[in-house]
């Protein structure tokens, strides 16, 4: 289930598809009731559909975006950004938010959902966690 998810974030992501039709992709993976062709074809049909759009629209006008940065100890640096209505998608969906390791110490990843939530409904914005374990790794997640 796990590269499902992961592959319909990354469509999201991308702008191939929106965070609805993404929230509902994962709703269904997670109920079983769409196979990996379903998901597939799916795929598939919005990447044919995205070559249709321009390639330089990256956001919705006035969209609110969930913004991830990590900074390893190792030296790598990884970013994430998604659409805020699709992280709540998917948060109401599964009870999960793949993209949080849920193994980091001193982040309890039910709190971290219940805050993201609570910052969307209420139209917060800013700085929603900041950590730095004792590895030397910096999490940093922001709603803009």
């Amino acid at each position: 289930m796990g590269s499902e998810v992961m592959k319909v974030l990354n469509m999201v992501q991308e702008n191939k598809i929106t965070a609805e039709e993404g929230a509902k992709l994962i709703e269904a993976i997670k109920q079983g009731e769409v196979s990996k062709e379903v998901v597939r074809e799916e795929a598939k049909t919005n990447l044919i559909q995205s070559f249709d759009c321009h390639e330089d629209v990256q956001k919705i006008p006035g969209e609110r975006m969930l913004r991830i940065k990590v900074h390893s100890s190792d030296g790598e640096k990884v970013k994430i950004t998604l659409p805020l209505k699709f992280i709540v998608g998917m948060i109401k969906a599964t009870g999960k938010m793949p993209t949080i390791n849920s193994n980091i110490k001193g982040v309890n990843s039910e709190e971290l959902m219940n805050s993201i939530l609570t910052a969307a409904d209420s139209g917060m914005k800013g700085k929603i966690l900041e950590v730095e374990t004792d590895s030397g790794e910096h999490i940093k997640i922001v709603i803009d």
